[in-house]
């Protein structure tokens, strides 16, 4: 399995291609490209949020694919006002603490106790950010859903494919909403999206309004340059 892959090396999957560099130790940079052009935050939105598969696949096959057993997925942060012209990307770090965690036996017990083999999308306890979290599906094995590295891996594709459209969704009704500092809604209030793991042994997608648990500097401190 290649550690690096460069645009060139990189699958394509009816356009869409997410070639990959180095970030560091142990981290690896990915961009997002369609037919050789950046894609933007707002058309990665409305692309997992389509029927279409192609760019969902992609991501998923990118993270499939990293040289880690476990990681921390960070994108780069997002506005309203800037999800038009920012290009989507995200890095991947080596999460070696998470690669020998077992998963949590009553996770979120008010959202996915019961919700079946879908997603559920629900906000944290202190109310200051919104998970997606992907519910236990009948005859998956629970490992499969202790971190985002074991679901793409493990979980089955329709639930996958589940999981990256709820994020979508989530993600465009945050941006879309009334902040509380002006009614125009949250123009120009940063996102967050990405996942850690090392709180709650299940996968959950954090949608924050600051980087809590980032880990990757540039993308942290993105918007103090």
């Amino acid at each position: 399995m290649p550690l690096r892959r460069s645009q060139e090396e990189a699958p394509n999957h009816h356009g869409y291609e997410f070639p990959e560099t180095s970030a560091g130790v142990g981290v690896t940079r990915y961009t997002a490209l369609n037919n050789g052009t950046a894609v933007t935050w707002r058309e990665a939105i409305d692309a997992i949020m389509s029927d279409e598969d192609a760019f969902a696949n992609g991501l998923t096959a990118a993270l499939q694919h990293s040289p880690h057993k476990a990681f921390f997925w960070e994108t780069v942060p997002v506005t309203k006002a800037t999800a038009a012209s920012t290009p989507f990307e995200f890095i991947l770090a080596d999460a070696a603490p998470l690669a020998r965690v077992r998963p949590e036996k009553n996770p979120f017990p008010l959202h996915i106790g019961g919700c079946g083999e879908g997603v559920a999308v629900f906000a944290n306890l202190n109310s200051d950010a919104t998970l997606v979290s992907p519910c236990h599906q009948e005859g998956i094995p629970a490992t499969a859903y202790t971190h985002l590295a074991a679901f793409v891996r493990g979980a089955p594709p329709p639930q996958i494919r589940a999981l990256w459209q709820a994020v979508g969704r989530a993600v465009a009704d945050t941006l879309a909403a009334p902040s509380s500092g002006d009614g125009n809604g949250s123009s120009a209030q940063p996102l967050w999206v990405s996942t850690s793991g090392l709180g709650v042994y299940w996968l959950h997608v954090r949608l924050d309004e600051r980087p809590k648990y980032y880990t990757h500097d540039p993308y942290k401190y993105y918007f103090d340059a």
